[in-house]
């Protein structure tokens, strides 16, 4: 009996030492189910407070949201790869860094952001996968700027 006890503690342990060690080396977050479904929400308190879609174009402190997704999903981009090129952003926001530089020539660079990377994973997964509100004037906007790059 003593033996079985034993035996029952040593695989106990090891197994939730090995969990913790996996746990360590893994480097990306990738968001539960639950936790997508809360990106909208997220997005919704943390994002548009600058980024609001019902915002007039001269009212705004940033660009919108739909406008930000358009630029950093890039055909053939991946839910995983969008997650983590705007985390890159949140945490680290530099003109270098940007795939918006018109945005940053118009409201400058974004100030840094407390977020946590679960959080930018959240709103990522709910951005790349569902449709999101725009403002009216968008698509003429993104129209011009297309239309704008051409020329150059």
């Amino acid at each position: 009996m003593k033996f079985i006890a034993i035996f029952i503690m040593i695989l106990l342990l090891s197994t939730g030492c090995k969990q913790k060690s996996d746990a360590a080396y893994t480097s990306e977050i990738i968001p539960s189910n639950t936790t997508a479904l809360n990106g909208k929400l997220l997005m919704e308190q943390k994002c548009y407070v600058c980024h609001s879609p019902s915002k007039s174009m001269q009212d705004r402190l940033a660009p919108p949201m739909i406008a930000v997704k358009k630029h950093y999903i890039t055909e053939g981009i991946t839910n995983k790869e969008f997650a983590l090129e705007l985390w890159k952003w949140v945490e680290n926001p530099s003109k270098e860094n940007s795939k918006m530089k018109g945005a940053i020539n118009r409201f400058g660079i974004m100030p840094k952001q407390s977020f946590k990377k679960e959080e930018i994973t959240a709103i990522a997964y709910y951005l790349y996968g569902n449709e999101i509100e725009q403002p009216e004037w968008i698509e003429e906007h993104m129209g011009k700027m297309r239309g704008r790059k051409r020329m150059n």
